[in-house]
């Protein structure tokens, strides 16, 4: 078998640690291997350019992708586009095709989470119940259903903050990645056409790769 390595350029703790403990260990079986390089704090658009390209010199990655939020994301990406862009698919659409010219390498995957990463542990409400007291079950469950897709959430709170608040004792990178390994990633692939696509497009990539 012959391995593909990827490095992924994510935002925080919690996508590091989905990354090494969940999606490593999904792909591994396939021969894909993911290493995340985690950037502290509110990356400006142009070190992340620099960044993205100083990865991309290392001959040993196959892809060199990314996973950051839209949720916060700093003001020097939106003035990359038209950033009073209402409409946020059509914002990520336009920042993805920024970034695809500006870093011009066709090994560089971007991906973008909609609104942010945390929203994806809505897949199953049944798991966040139990992280919950049950006060917020039920209203927890309604807010979800109307939304067409967990990717969709977008509360007067971003998802991770809206747990943080309704459960003071929650904790976005240790219960959040308990929540994330009950659900298990095809039932996240299911539900989240986003994040779906992104990985089988790194599939897709890499066996290419071994044909």
């Amino acid at each position: 078998m012959q391995f593909c390595y990827i490095l992924v350029y994510v935002e925080g703790e919690t996508e590091e640690t989905f990354v090494i403990e969940l999606l490593n260990q999904y792909l591994a079986s396939n021969g894909i291997f993911i290493q995340p390089v985690k950037f502290n704090g509110n990356i400006k658009y142009n070190q992340f350019i620099k960044d993205i390209k100083r990865f991309l010199r290392n001959s040993k990655f196959r892809i060199v992708t990314m996973m950051m939020d839209i949720y916060g994301i700093h003001s020097t990406f939106q003035r990359k586009i038209d950033g009073s862009q209402s409409n946020v698919n059509v914002f990520v659409s336009q920042l993805t095709e920024s970034l695809v010219q500006d870093i011009n390498n066709t090994r560089f995957l971007p991906y973008f989470q909609i609104h942010e990463f945390e929203s994806v542990i809505f897949s199953d409400t049944s798991e966040i119940s139990n992280y919950l007291t049950d006060t917020y079950r039920t209203d927890t469950t309604k807010v979800v259903n109307e939304y067409r897709k967990p990717e969709d959430i977008n509360f007067d709170l971003p998802p991770s903050k809206f747990l943080e608040d309704v459960e003071p004792l929650y904790s976005k990178v240790t219960d959040g990645i308990l929540i994330l390994k009950e659900i298990n990633l095809s039932l996240i692939r299911s539900k989240c056409s986003n994040f779906n696509q992104w990985v089988s497009e790194l599939e897709a990539r890499c066996l290419n790769q071994s044909k």
